[in-house]
């Protein structure tokens, strides 16, 4: 009906509930946002006013289809204005909600929104109470944000302000598990999950990472209370605490650990315990350009493993014969031997050498070399005089043990370098009853005198004897010739290079024999002995008369001596 007050031809009682809007007679609706309340047949306004396109609730300009409270216009960033064409609702009461929207039936739908497909298209945006922030915003492609109006992503989560936390919570702890799981395929099918188990579950508070649905009872990716990561174990911490910060491996069948790099690249585990430039100060690597293996002490290279299994410790292994395996310690010492199991095998253990590649023993440094070799059943050391580096080198074998027990020495002497030692003769152990352990063999010029007093004197050179000494047992050898006595009529006397012993029956007499030569001894003296006397470094020379009866008479002439006596 047309607005305006009643006519005469009304009775004002009958029409007094009715409804009218306010204004002049004949108003009628205008459009947008001049609307007019609703008033009662006394003209109380109520709270709606009407246009002929829009609604309005407490206000009579309606920006929107439906305006409720206060006209305003929506800030979006907090800069751009933007005039809600739908339902605008706007109050300014502390702790109440601007809208509610409720569907009171159990199995009824809440809100549906439907917006532009366009990123920019938002199908839905909440901002804080000055539109300064973004809260939440769906766009129309279906791209999630919170604290931000451009998710980088389906789902984006930002903040300038502070620390970003996202929380999920399962408060029935005893029975549920906060979880997250991957699905994948038009007919969607979990496979992964990850989550924390509750308490009640036999590895409660443990972080798990499982490939199925769920992730109670599994330990394919378990982080502990203690930080400990398991790689197929759930129990970490019940290993090595040493070692407990990562244990990998189920306990059955075959596990392991596979480090992939570039043909021409490393493979490294380091071990540190600073932040130096090295960052380590131990390391164990693989060079899969050489394909050699390394060991790392104290920031330094001790140990390299070469692509043919030659080992170097304190140096980098050498070019080597193939078909040999070598162990390099330092820069100059090498253990080798024949890789292969056979017969005819053979081992070196050599000083400033390298067996090369041409099969031929070499210099490694300007010095002399030694070698130890097996072989055959042979024991061979040999030695080199010193060449130049990477020249061949040709060893002398200088002692042998063969395969037969013998015992060569080939070049140079056999000495024992301490007192009392020596070789044992028929026995198995070194008493001092069956030990060779003292040899001497050499000369000296004998000092001549006479028991009376006088002083003979030799020949010029012929006071020389030479003596060989087998363990106690001397035997002196040599010729004197006497040419002057004086008038002395006593036994001639001769020093001995050692003092000989007593023997055990008590006399002073050893093993010797004495020929002579042009000596004409007086009295019809028909031989010359010698006598050794105990405890003095003499011999005594006595003639021996009618084939018995000693006389200490001696004479000019050449005495052949060979006296043997014990020390």
């Amino acid at each position: 009906m047309a607005t305006g007050t009643l006519t005469s031809t009304t009775i004002a009682a009958r029409y007094k509930s009715l409804l009218k809007l306010t204004g002049t007679a004949n108003d009628v609706l205008a459009a947008d946002a001049s609307a007019k309340y609703v008033e009662d047949g006394d003209g109380n306004d109520s709270v709606l006013s009407l246009s002929t396109t829009r609604v309005g609730i407490g206000n009579t300009a309606p920006t929107a289809l439906l305006t409720a409270g206060a006209i305003t216009t929506l800030v979006t960033d907090g800069t751009t204005a933007v005039t809600p064409e739908g339902v605008n609702v706007h109050i300014t009461e502390a702790s109440k909600y601007a809208m509610g929207i409720k569907n009171a039936d159990a199995s009824g739908d809440g809100l549906i929104i439907q917006a532009g497909d366009a990123a920019d298209d938002f199908a839905l945006r909440v901002e804080d109470y000055d539109s300064a922030n973004d809260l939440l915003v769906v766009q129309g492609g279906g791209a999630v944000g919170i604290g931000t109006d451009a998710p980088a992503g389906l789902m984006e989560i930002s903040s300038t302000s502070g620390h970003v936390i996202s929380y999920i919570t399962a408060k029935a702890d005893a029975t549920y598990t906060p979880q997250i799981q991957f699905r994948t395929g038009a007919t969607p099918s979990t496979k992964f999950s990850m989550g924390v188990e509750a308490v009640g579950h036999a590895d409660a508070g443990k972080f798990k990472i499982a490939s199925q649905a769920g992730m109670i009872g599994t330990s394919e990716f378990v982080i502990d209370s203690s930080g400990n990561v398991g790689i197929g174990t759930a129990s970490p911490s019940s290993y090595d605490g040493e070692a407990d910060n990562l244990v990998v491996g189920t306990g059955t069948g075959h596990n392991g650990i596979t480090i992939l790099a570039g043909n021409t690249s490393k493979s490294k585990i380091h071990f540190a315990d600073g932040t130096s430039a090295a960052a380590y100060d131990g390391m164990l690597y693989y060079d899969h350009n050489t394909r050699g293996m390394s060991l790392v002490t104290s920031a330094n290279e001790r140990m390299t493993i070469d692509s043919s299994g030659n080992v170097g410790i304190g140096a980098s292994t050498l070019p080597w014969q193939s078909g040999w395996t070598a162990l390099r310690l330092g820069g100059n010492t090498h253990i080798t031997s024949i890789t292969a199991t056979q017969a005819n095998s053979a081992f070196y253990l050599v000083h400033n050498a390298q067996k090369d590649t041409d099969s031929s023993f070499e210099y490694i440094s300007e010095d002399e070399a030694t070698s130890y070799s097996q072989g055959d059943g042979r024991h061979i050391f040999a030695y080199a005089g010193s060449g130049e580096a990477t020249t061949d080198i040709t060893f002398i074998d200088s002692f042998t043990l063969d395969n037969d027990g013998d015992v060569k020495v080939l070049v140079g002497d056999l000495i024992f370098g301490t007192a009392g030692k020596g070789i044992v003769l028929g026995a198995t152990s070194n008493t001092d009853a069956n030990t060779l352990d003292d040899y001497e063999e050499g000369s000296y010029t004998a000092t001549i005198s006479e028991s009376g007093g006088q002083t003979p004197t030799a020949a010029a050179g012929s006071s020389k004897l030479s003596y060989t000494k087998i363990g106690r047992l001397v035997t002196v050898v040599g010729t004197i010739q006497i040419d002057n006595i004086d008038s002395g009529s006593g036994a001639l006397q001769i020093s001995l290079p050692f003092t000989p012993k007593a023997n055990d029956v008590g006399t002073g007499y050893h093993a010797s024999y004495v020929g002579t030569y042009d000596v004409d001894i007086a009295g019809d003296g028909e031989a010359v002995y010698a006598q050794i006397n105990p405890g003095t470094a003499a011999t005594s020379l006595y003639a021996v008369r009618d084939g018995a009866t000693a006389v200490a008479q001696i004479a000019t002439g050449y005495y052949r001596m060979v006296v043997t006596f014990e020390v």
